[in-house]
């Protein structure tokens, strides 16, 4: 759990540059105006963004945890079968 959504892009990006990626913010929804929509940010790696496809099938999403006021993350990893 984490305090601010920009306490887990710091984290985010520290983990990323010690294995030699850079973290980037892919989408995020921030604005809750629309009734049933939470606020969210999706983190990717650099190279898996529209013009340096690469395939990284490893993606972090955040969002607020009920009640709103801590942060959590969760690992989305896309699984690609192979024929």
């Amino acid at each position: 759990m984490f305090a601010t959504r920009d306490d887990i892009l710091h984290w985010a990006r520290c983990v990323a540059y010690e294995i030699e990626f850079v973290a980037v913010i892919m989408r995020s929804d921030t604005n809750t105006i629309m009734r049933g929509r939470i606020s969210f940010v999706l983190i990717g790696c650099e190279r898996s963004t529209d013009n340096r496809k690469c395939g990284c099938p490893f993606k972090l999403r955040e969002k607020p945890v009920v009640g709103g006021q801590r942060w959590m993350v969760k690992l989305c990893v896309r699984v690609t079968v192979m024929k």
